[in-house]
């Protein structure tokens, strides 16, 4: 299983290298492991400012070629690469010899590292974009950074992925401007929201349901106009025959005779 990862990360350094080259005008690289196989090995090349110094008596001047050969070993990435300067380099954090040690320069490995983000750390070594003074590994040059005030860091100010990005490919379509005024914006008017009113829907008497609706309820039907009222009765005239006394008294006479028979 350990071979499988390492073999699939050195597969993904490998490919993030040649994307990297592409996205730069400063750095290109060569493969020098011959063995099958993702390469283990390759010589990294910078073309930008940095400093340098032929021997401990010469003077601290500008070149702009530096060549870092890094290996990865057995156990890559688990442990660190191995990284050597090729072309003479004057910094705090490498030696005379042109040795790189992880943690001298505020940069601890991680398994996580890519190998192209590992190239843009030693691009920043090299244009002094990152150093550290307090743990060198070259006191000369701890010294010269500390106190030359003639060079203003970073040496260079560009980052390592310093192309624009490519421009789309042209197209066979013709874009025409439009040249007309803006149209007038109208405002909308409020649209009255509708509120939920009880619709008139038959009832699922057994289950109890009424059923509410957002739309309005249906009008009622306009009700036939009222009848006139009927024509006002004329009054009832009883006739009372009026009775003198003469004939009442004949009449209690009668009634009188009838009872007595």
């Amino acid at each position: 299983m350990l071979e499988v990862s390492r073999y699939e990360r050195l597969r993904a350094d490998l490919d993030a290298l040649r994307r990297l080259r592409e996205q730069s005008t400063i750095f290109d690289f060569q493969v020098t492991d011959e063995s099958p196989g993702p390469p283990e090995r390759y010589l990294l090349t910078f073309r930008g400012k940095g400093a340098t110094r032929k021997d401990p008596r010469s003077p601290v001047v500008i070149a702009e070629f530096h060549q870092v050969e890094i290996t990865l070993g057995e156990y890559y990435p688990t442990l660190e690469p191995t990284i050597q300067w090729k072309t003479p380099f004057f910094h705090p954090n490498v030696t005379d010899k042109g040795e790189v040690f992880f943690g001298a320069w505020g940069q601890d490995w991680v398994p996580g590292l890519g190998l192209d983000a590992l190239c843009e750390r030693l691009w920043d070594m090299i244009r002094y974009a990152i150093f550290d003074t307090t743990r060198p590994l070259n006191l000369d040059a701890a010294d010269w950074t500390r106190s030359q005030g003639y060079y203003k860091f970073p040496l260079d100010p560009r980052p390592l992925r310093d192309k624009p990005p490519a421009a789309a490919e042209p197209s066979n379509v013709i874009v025409f401007e439009d040249s007309s005024p803006p149209a007038r914006v109208i405002p909308a008017r409020p649209f009255p929201m509708p509120t939920a009113t009880r619709v008139h829907a038959p009832v699922d008497h057994e289950e109890g349901i009424e059923f509410l609706s957002d739309e309005p309820a249906p009008a009622a039907p306009t009700p036939p106009p009222a009848p006139p009222p009927p024509p006002p009765r004329p009054p009832r005239v009883v006739r009372v025959p009026i009775i003198s006394e003469e004939e009442k008294r004949k009449k209690e006479e009668e009634d009188i005779l009838f009872l007595d028979e």
